[in-house]
């Protein structure tokens, strides 16, 4: 099988485990059409990996996001530095945070 193929499989069943029908904190309160901005802030030094998966992870929830990548895939990273940004819907970011903030802070900003 196609590995493409096969990372959209994991990405899906990953993410129809452990979030399912959503956030229910964000679910009740937080209006659906609220949008926001998003930084990837690096926590500590090493090497930038996993940030085709991460914005691909981020389209599987919501397809239409703008995603910025300011750092590249193999790059020396430092404690501080801003991997990516992304606007999206605050409810993508909000249940998307469950996976990344583990390893990575995580910042969501909402506009009106």
């Amino acid at each position: 099988m196609n590995k493409d193929i096969l990372i959209d499989i994991l990405i899906k069943n990953a993410l129809q485990e452990d979030i399912a029908d959503g956030d229910h904190s964000t679910l009740s309160t937080i209006d659906v059409t609220a949008k926001g901005k998003a930084v990837l802030k690096i926590k500590q030094e090493g090497v930038l990996a996993g940030m085709g998966v991460a914005e691909k992870i981020l389209r599987t929830m919501q397809p239409d996001i703008e995603f910025t990548a300011l750092k590249k895939e193999g790059e020396l990273i430092h404690y501080g530095d801003v991997a990516f940004e992304v606007m999206a819907r605050v409810h993508t970011m909000r249940t998307i945070n469950i996976k990344l903030y583990a390893t990575h802070e995580w910042y969501c900003h909402t506009y009106p």
